[in-house]
């Protein structure tokens, strides 16, 4: 275990994370950038749709998706038949939250795009994306699931693959739906939501070829598959934090896309683009939070907690320095960045001038919250990792409810204060929540938090010396 927490040893777990969520960032760069040469008004209504579509299926994907941390507990437990037989059981549970999803989103999701308050013109093209993209949640749930018995064994190669496939799939069908190449009709913003409900049900495909040809004498697959509700019940104990606090954060985040679309169009296109630039440094940090909770729970189960410290210390101190690297980006790259997004033809009142001389302003916020944001999701990772997931979403929920979007409303509707100002006030929140979270870790309480059966002590353990 103490390889493990090495440098060498995060870098393992997290280089094909990090790789999975560049290839993410890919995929969402080249589809706004589509969607900006397409039409302004497209790329514009694809933060607030996009946003509430994963909002809407953030919880029952971060309650399926705990299913790697279970595994990774049991990993270091020694235990394989659990192991399998807990992906097993994530995997009963996404179909029946893939099913809510197709159920219930659609007519949830719509009503409240009705509620946004945006122009006409913006809400048809929301609703278009919109709709398109309710199979892909189903589709996602079910490949999280499967995809979690190779991530709570180390084995994040395979998690790699599978979703980088997707990606690369993603943005072919992105180009030929929007534009109506090789033969498909131009689709615009509904061809990018087909091409994502498409290549998410290609990856569910590609992660059950994967999960049932496994190797059975080491992962017996085919054979464990007996449903036990002893492994729903504790998905549901300790996932259902971890969906609260990722819905949470998600729809502090579609509150934030849709309050900012309230100032102007001009304010919802910077908005966008400089997420999607922002992807750049997010989506890679993401992996290495993954990472942290992988690795946390193998030693969570295998009864090494102070081996915690050093994990997270060394994770933390290899964010910061990625942080550092993008930085350098932000400041000496800025208009080459923003003329990625050039529109082939302005729409409206939106000035393409304006909106890189805005951007310019928001990306050193982003360059501020970047470095908090680092030591935010790593500590998250860790107390995910260790179970301690009803305090991630009691912070998580006062910071952005308690604070961040009524300070949002009140600057934007009694102050009338303009995007790079309100981009300021939510940094200086991410900067908050930074905090707390690195004082929840100091007060130790996620040591004392079991999520699987007591362990036998690491010596007894046969796969606490394998590796990967």
């Amino acid at each position: 275990m103490r390889s493990r927490c090495s440098y060498s040893g995060i870098w393992r777990v997290a280089f094909p994370l990090i790789i999975m969520n560049a290839g993410l960032t890919i995929m969402h760069f080249c589809d706004r950038k589509f969607l900006a040469m397409n039409s302004p008004l497209d790329v514009a209504a694809a933060l607030p749709a996009g946003v509430l579509s994963f909002t809407l299926t953030s919880f029952f994907l971060a309650l399926v998706g705990y299913t790697s941390t279970v595994v990774a507990q049991y990993f270091g437990k020694g235990d394989k038949g659990s192991c399998v037989r807990a992906a097993w059981n994530g995997f009963y549970l996404s179909l029946g939250t893939g099913l809510l999803i197709l159920l219930v989103m659609p007519w949830l999701g719509l009503g409240l795009i009705e509620l946004g308050g945006h122009a006409p013109e913006i809400k048809a093209l929301e609703r278009a994306y919109f709709i398109t993209l309710i199979p892909s949640g189903a589709f996602m749930c079910m490949s999280a699931a499967l995809i979690s018995l190779f991530s709570g064994l180390g084995r994040t190669r395979h998690a790699a693959f599978v979703n980088l496939s997707g990606c690369s799939l993603n943005i072919l069908l992105d180009y030929m739906l929007i534009f109506g190449k090789w033969g498909a009709p131009a689709l615009g913003i509904r061809g990018a939501g087909i091409a994502t409900s498409l290549s998410t049900g290609c990856t569910f495909l590609l992660a059950a070829l994967l999960f049932w040809f496994q190797d059975q004498l080491r992962y017996p697959t085919r054979s464990h598959r007996g449903f036990a509700w002893a492994e729903i019940r504790r998905l549901f104990r300790f996932g259902s934090p971890a969906g609260l606090q990722i819905f949470s954060d998600m729809g502090a985040f579609t509150a934030f896309a849709f309050l900012i679309g309230l100032i102007n169009q001009e304010a919802m296109v910077v908005t966008t683009i400089v997420l999607a630039i922002n992807h750049l440094a997010f989506h890679p940090m993401l992996g290495l939070a993954d990472a942290t909770a992988i690795l946390t729970g193998q030693m969570m189960g295998a009864r090494h907690p102070n081996l915690v410290y050093r994990l997270l210390f060394r994770a933390w101190s290899m964010a910061i320095f990625y942080m550092g690297l993008m930085a350098l980006l932000y400041l000496f790259l800025p208009g080459w960045l923003f003329g990625q997004f050039a529109p082939n033809t302005l729409e409206g009142d939106i000035s393409f001038e304006r909106v890189v001389q805005q951007g310019r302003y928001l990306l050193i916020c982003v360059l501020v919250y970047n470095f908090f944001e680092a030591t935010k999701f790593v500590i998250m990772g860790l107390l995910r990792g260790a179970g301690d997931t009803r305090a991630c979403v009691v912070i998580t929920t006062l910071c952005a409810w308690g604070l961040m979007i009524p300070g949002m409303a009140v600057l934007i509707f009694y102050f009338k204060l303009g995007v790079v100002g309100v981009w300021i006030f939510t940094s200086s929140c991410v900067c908050l929540e930074s905090a707390i979270y690195f004082w929840r870790f100091k007060t130790e309480k996620w040591k004392k938090i079991r999520v699987i059966e007591q362990a036998r002590p690491a010596a007894e353990s046969s796969l606490s010396k394998e590796i990967i």
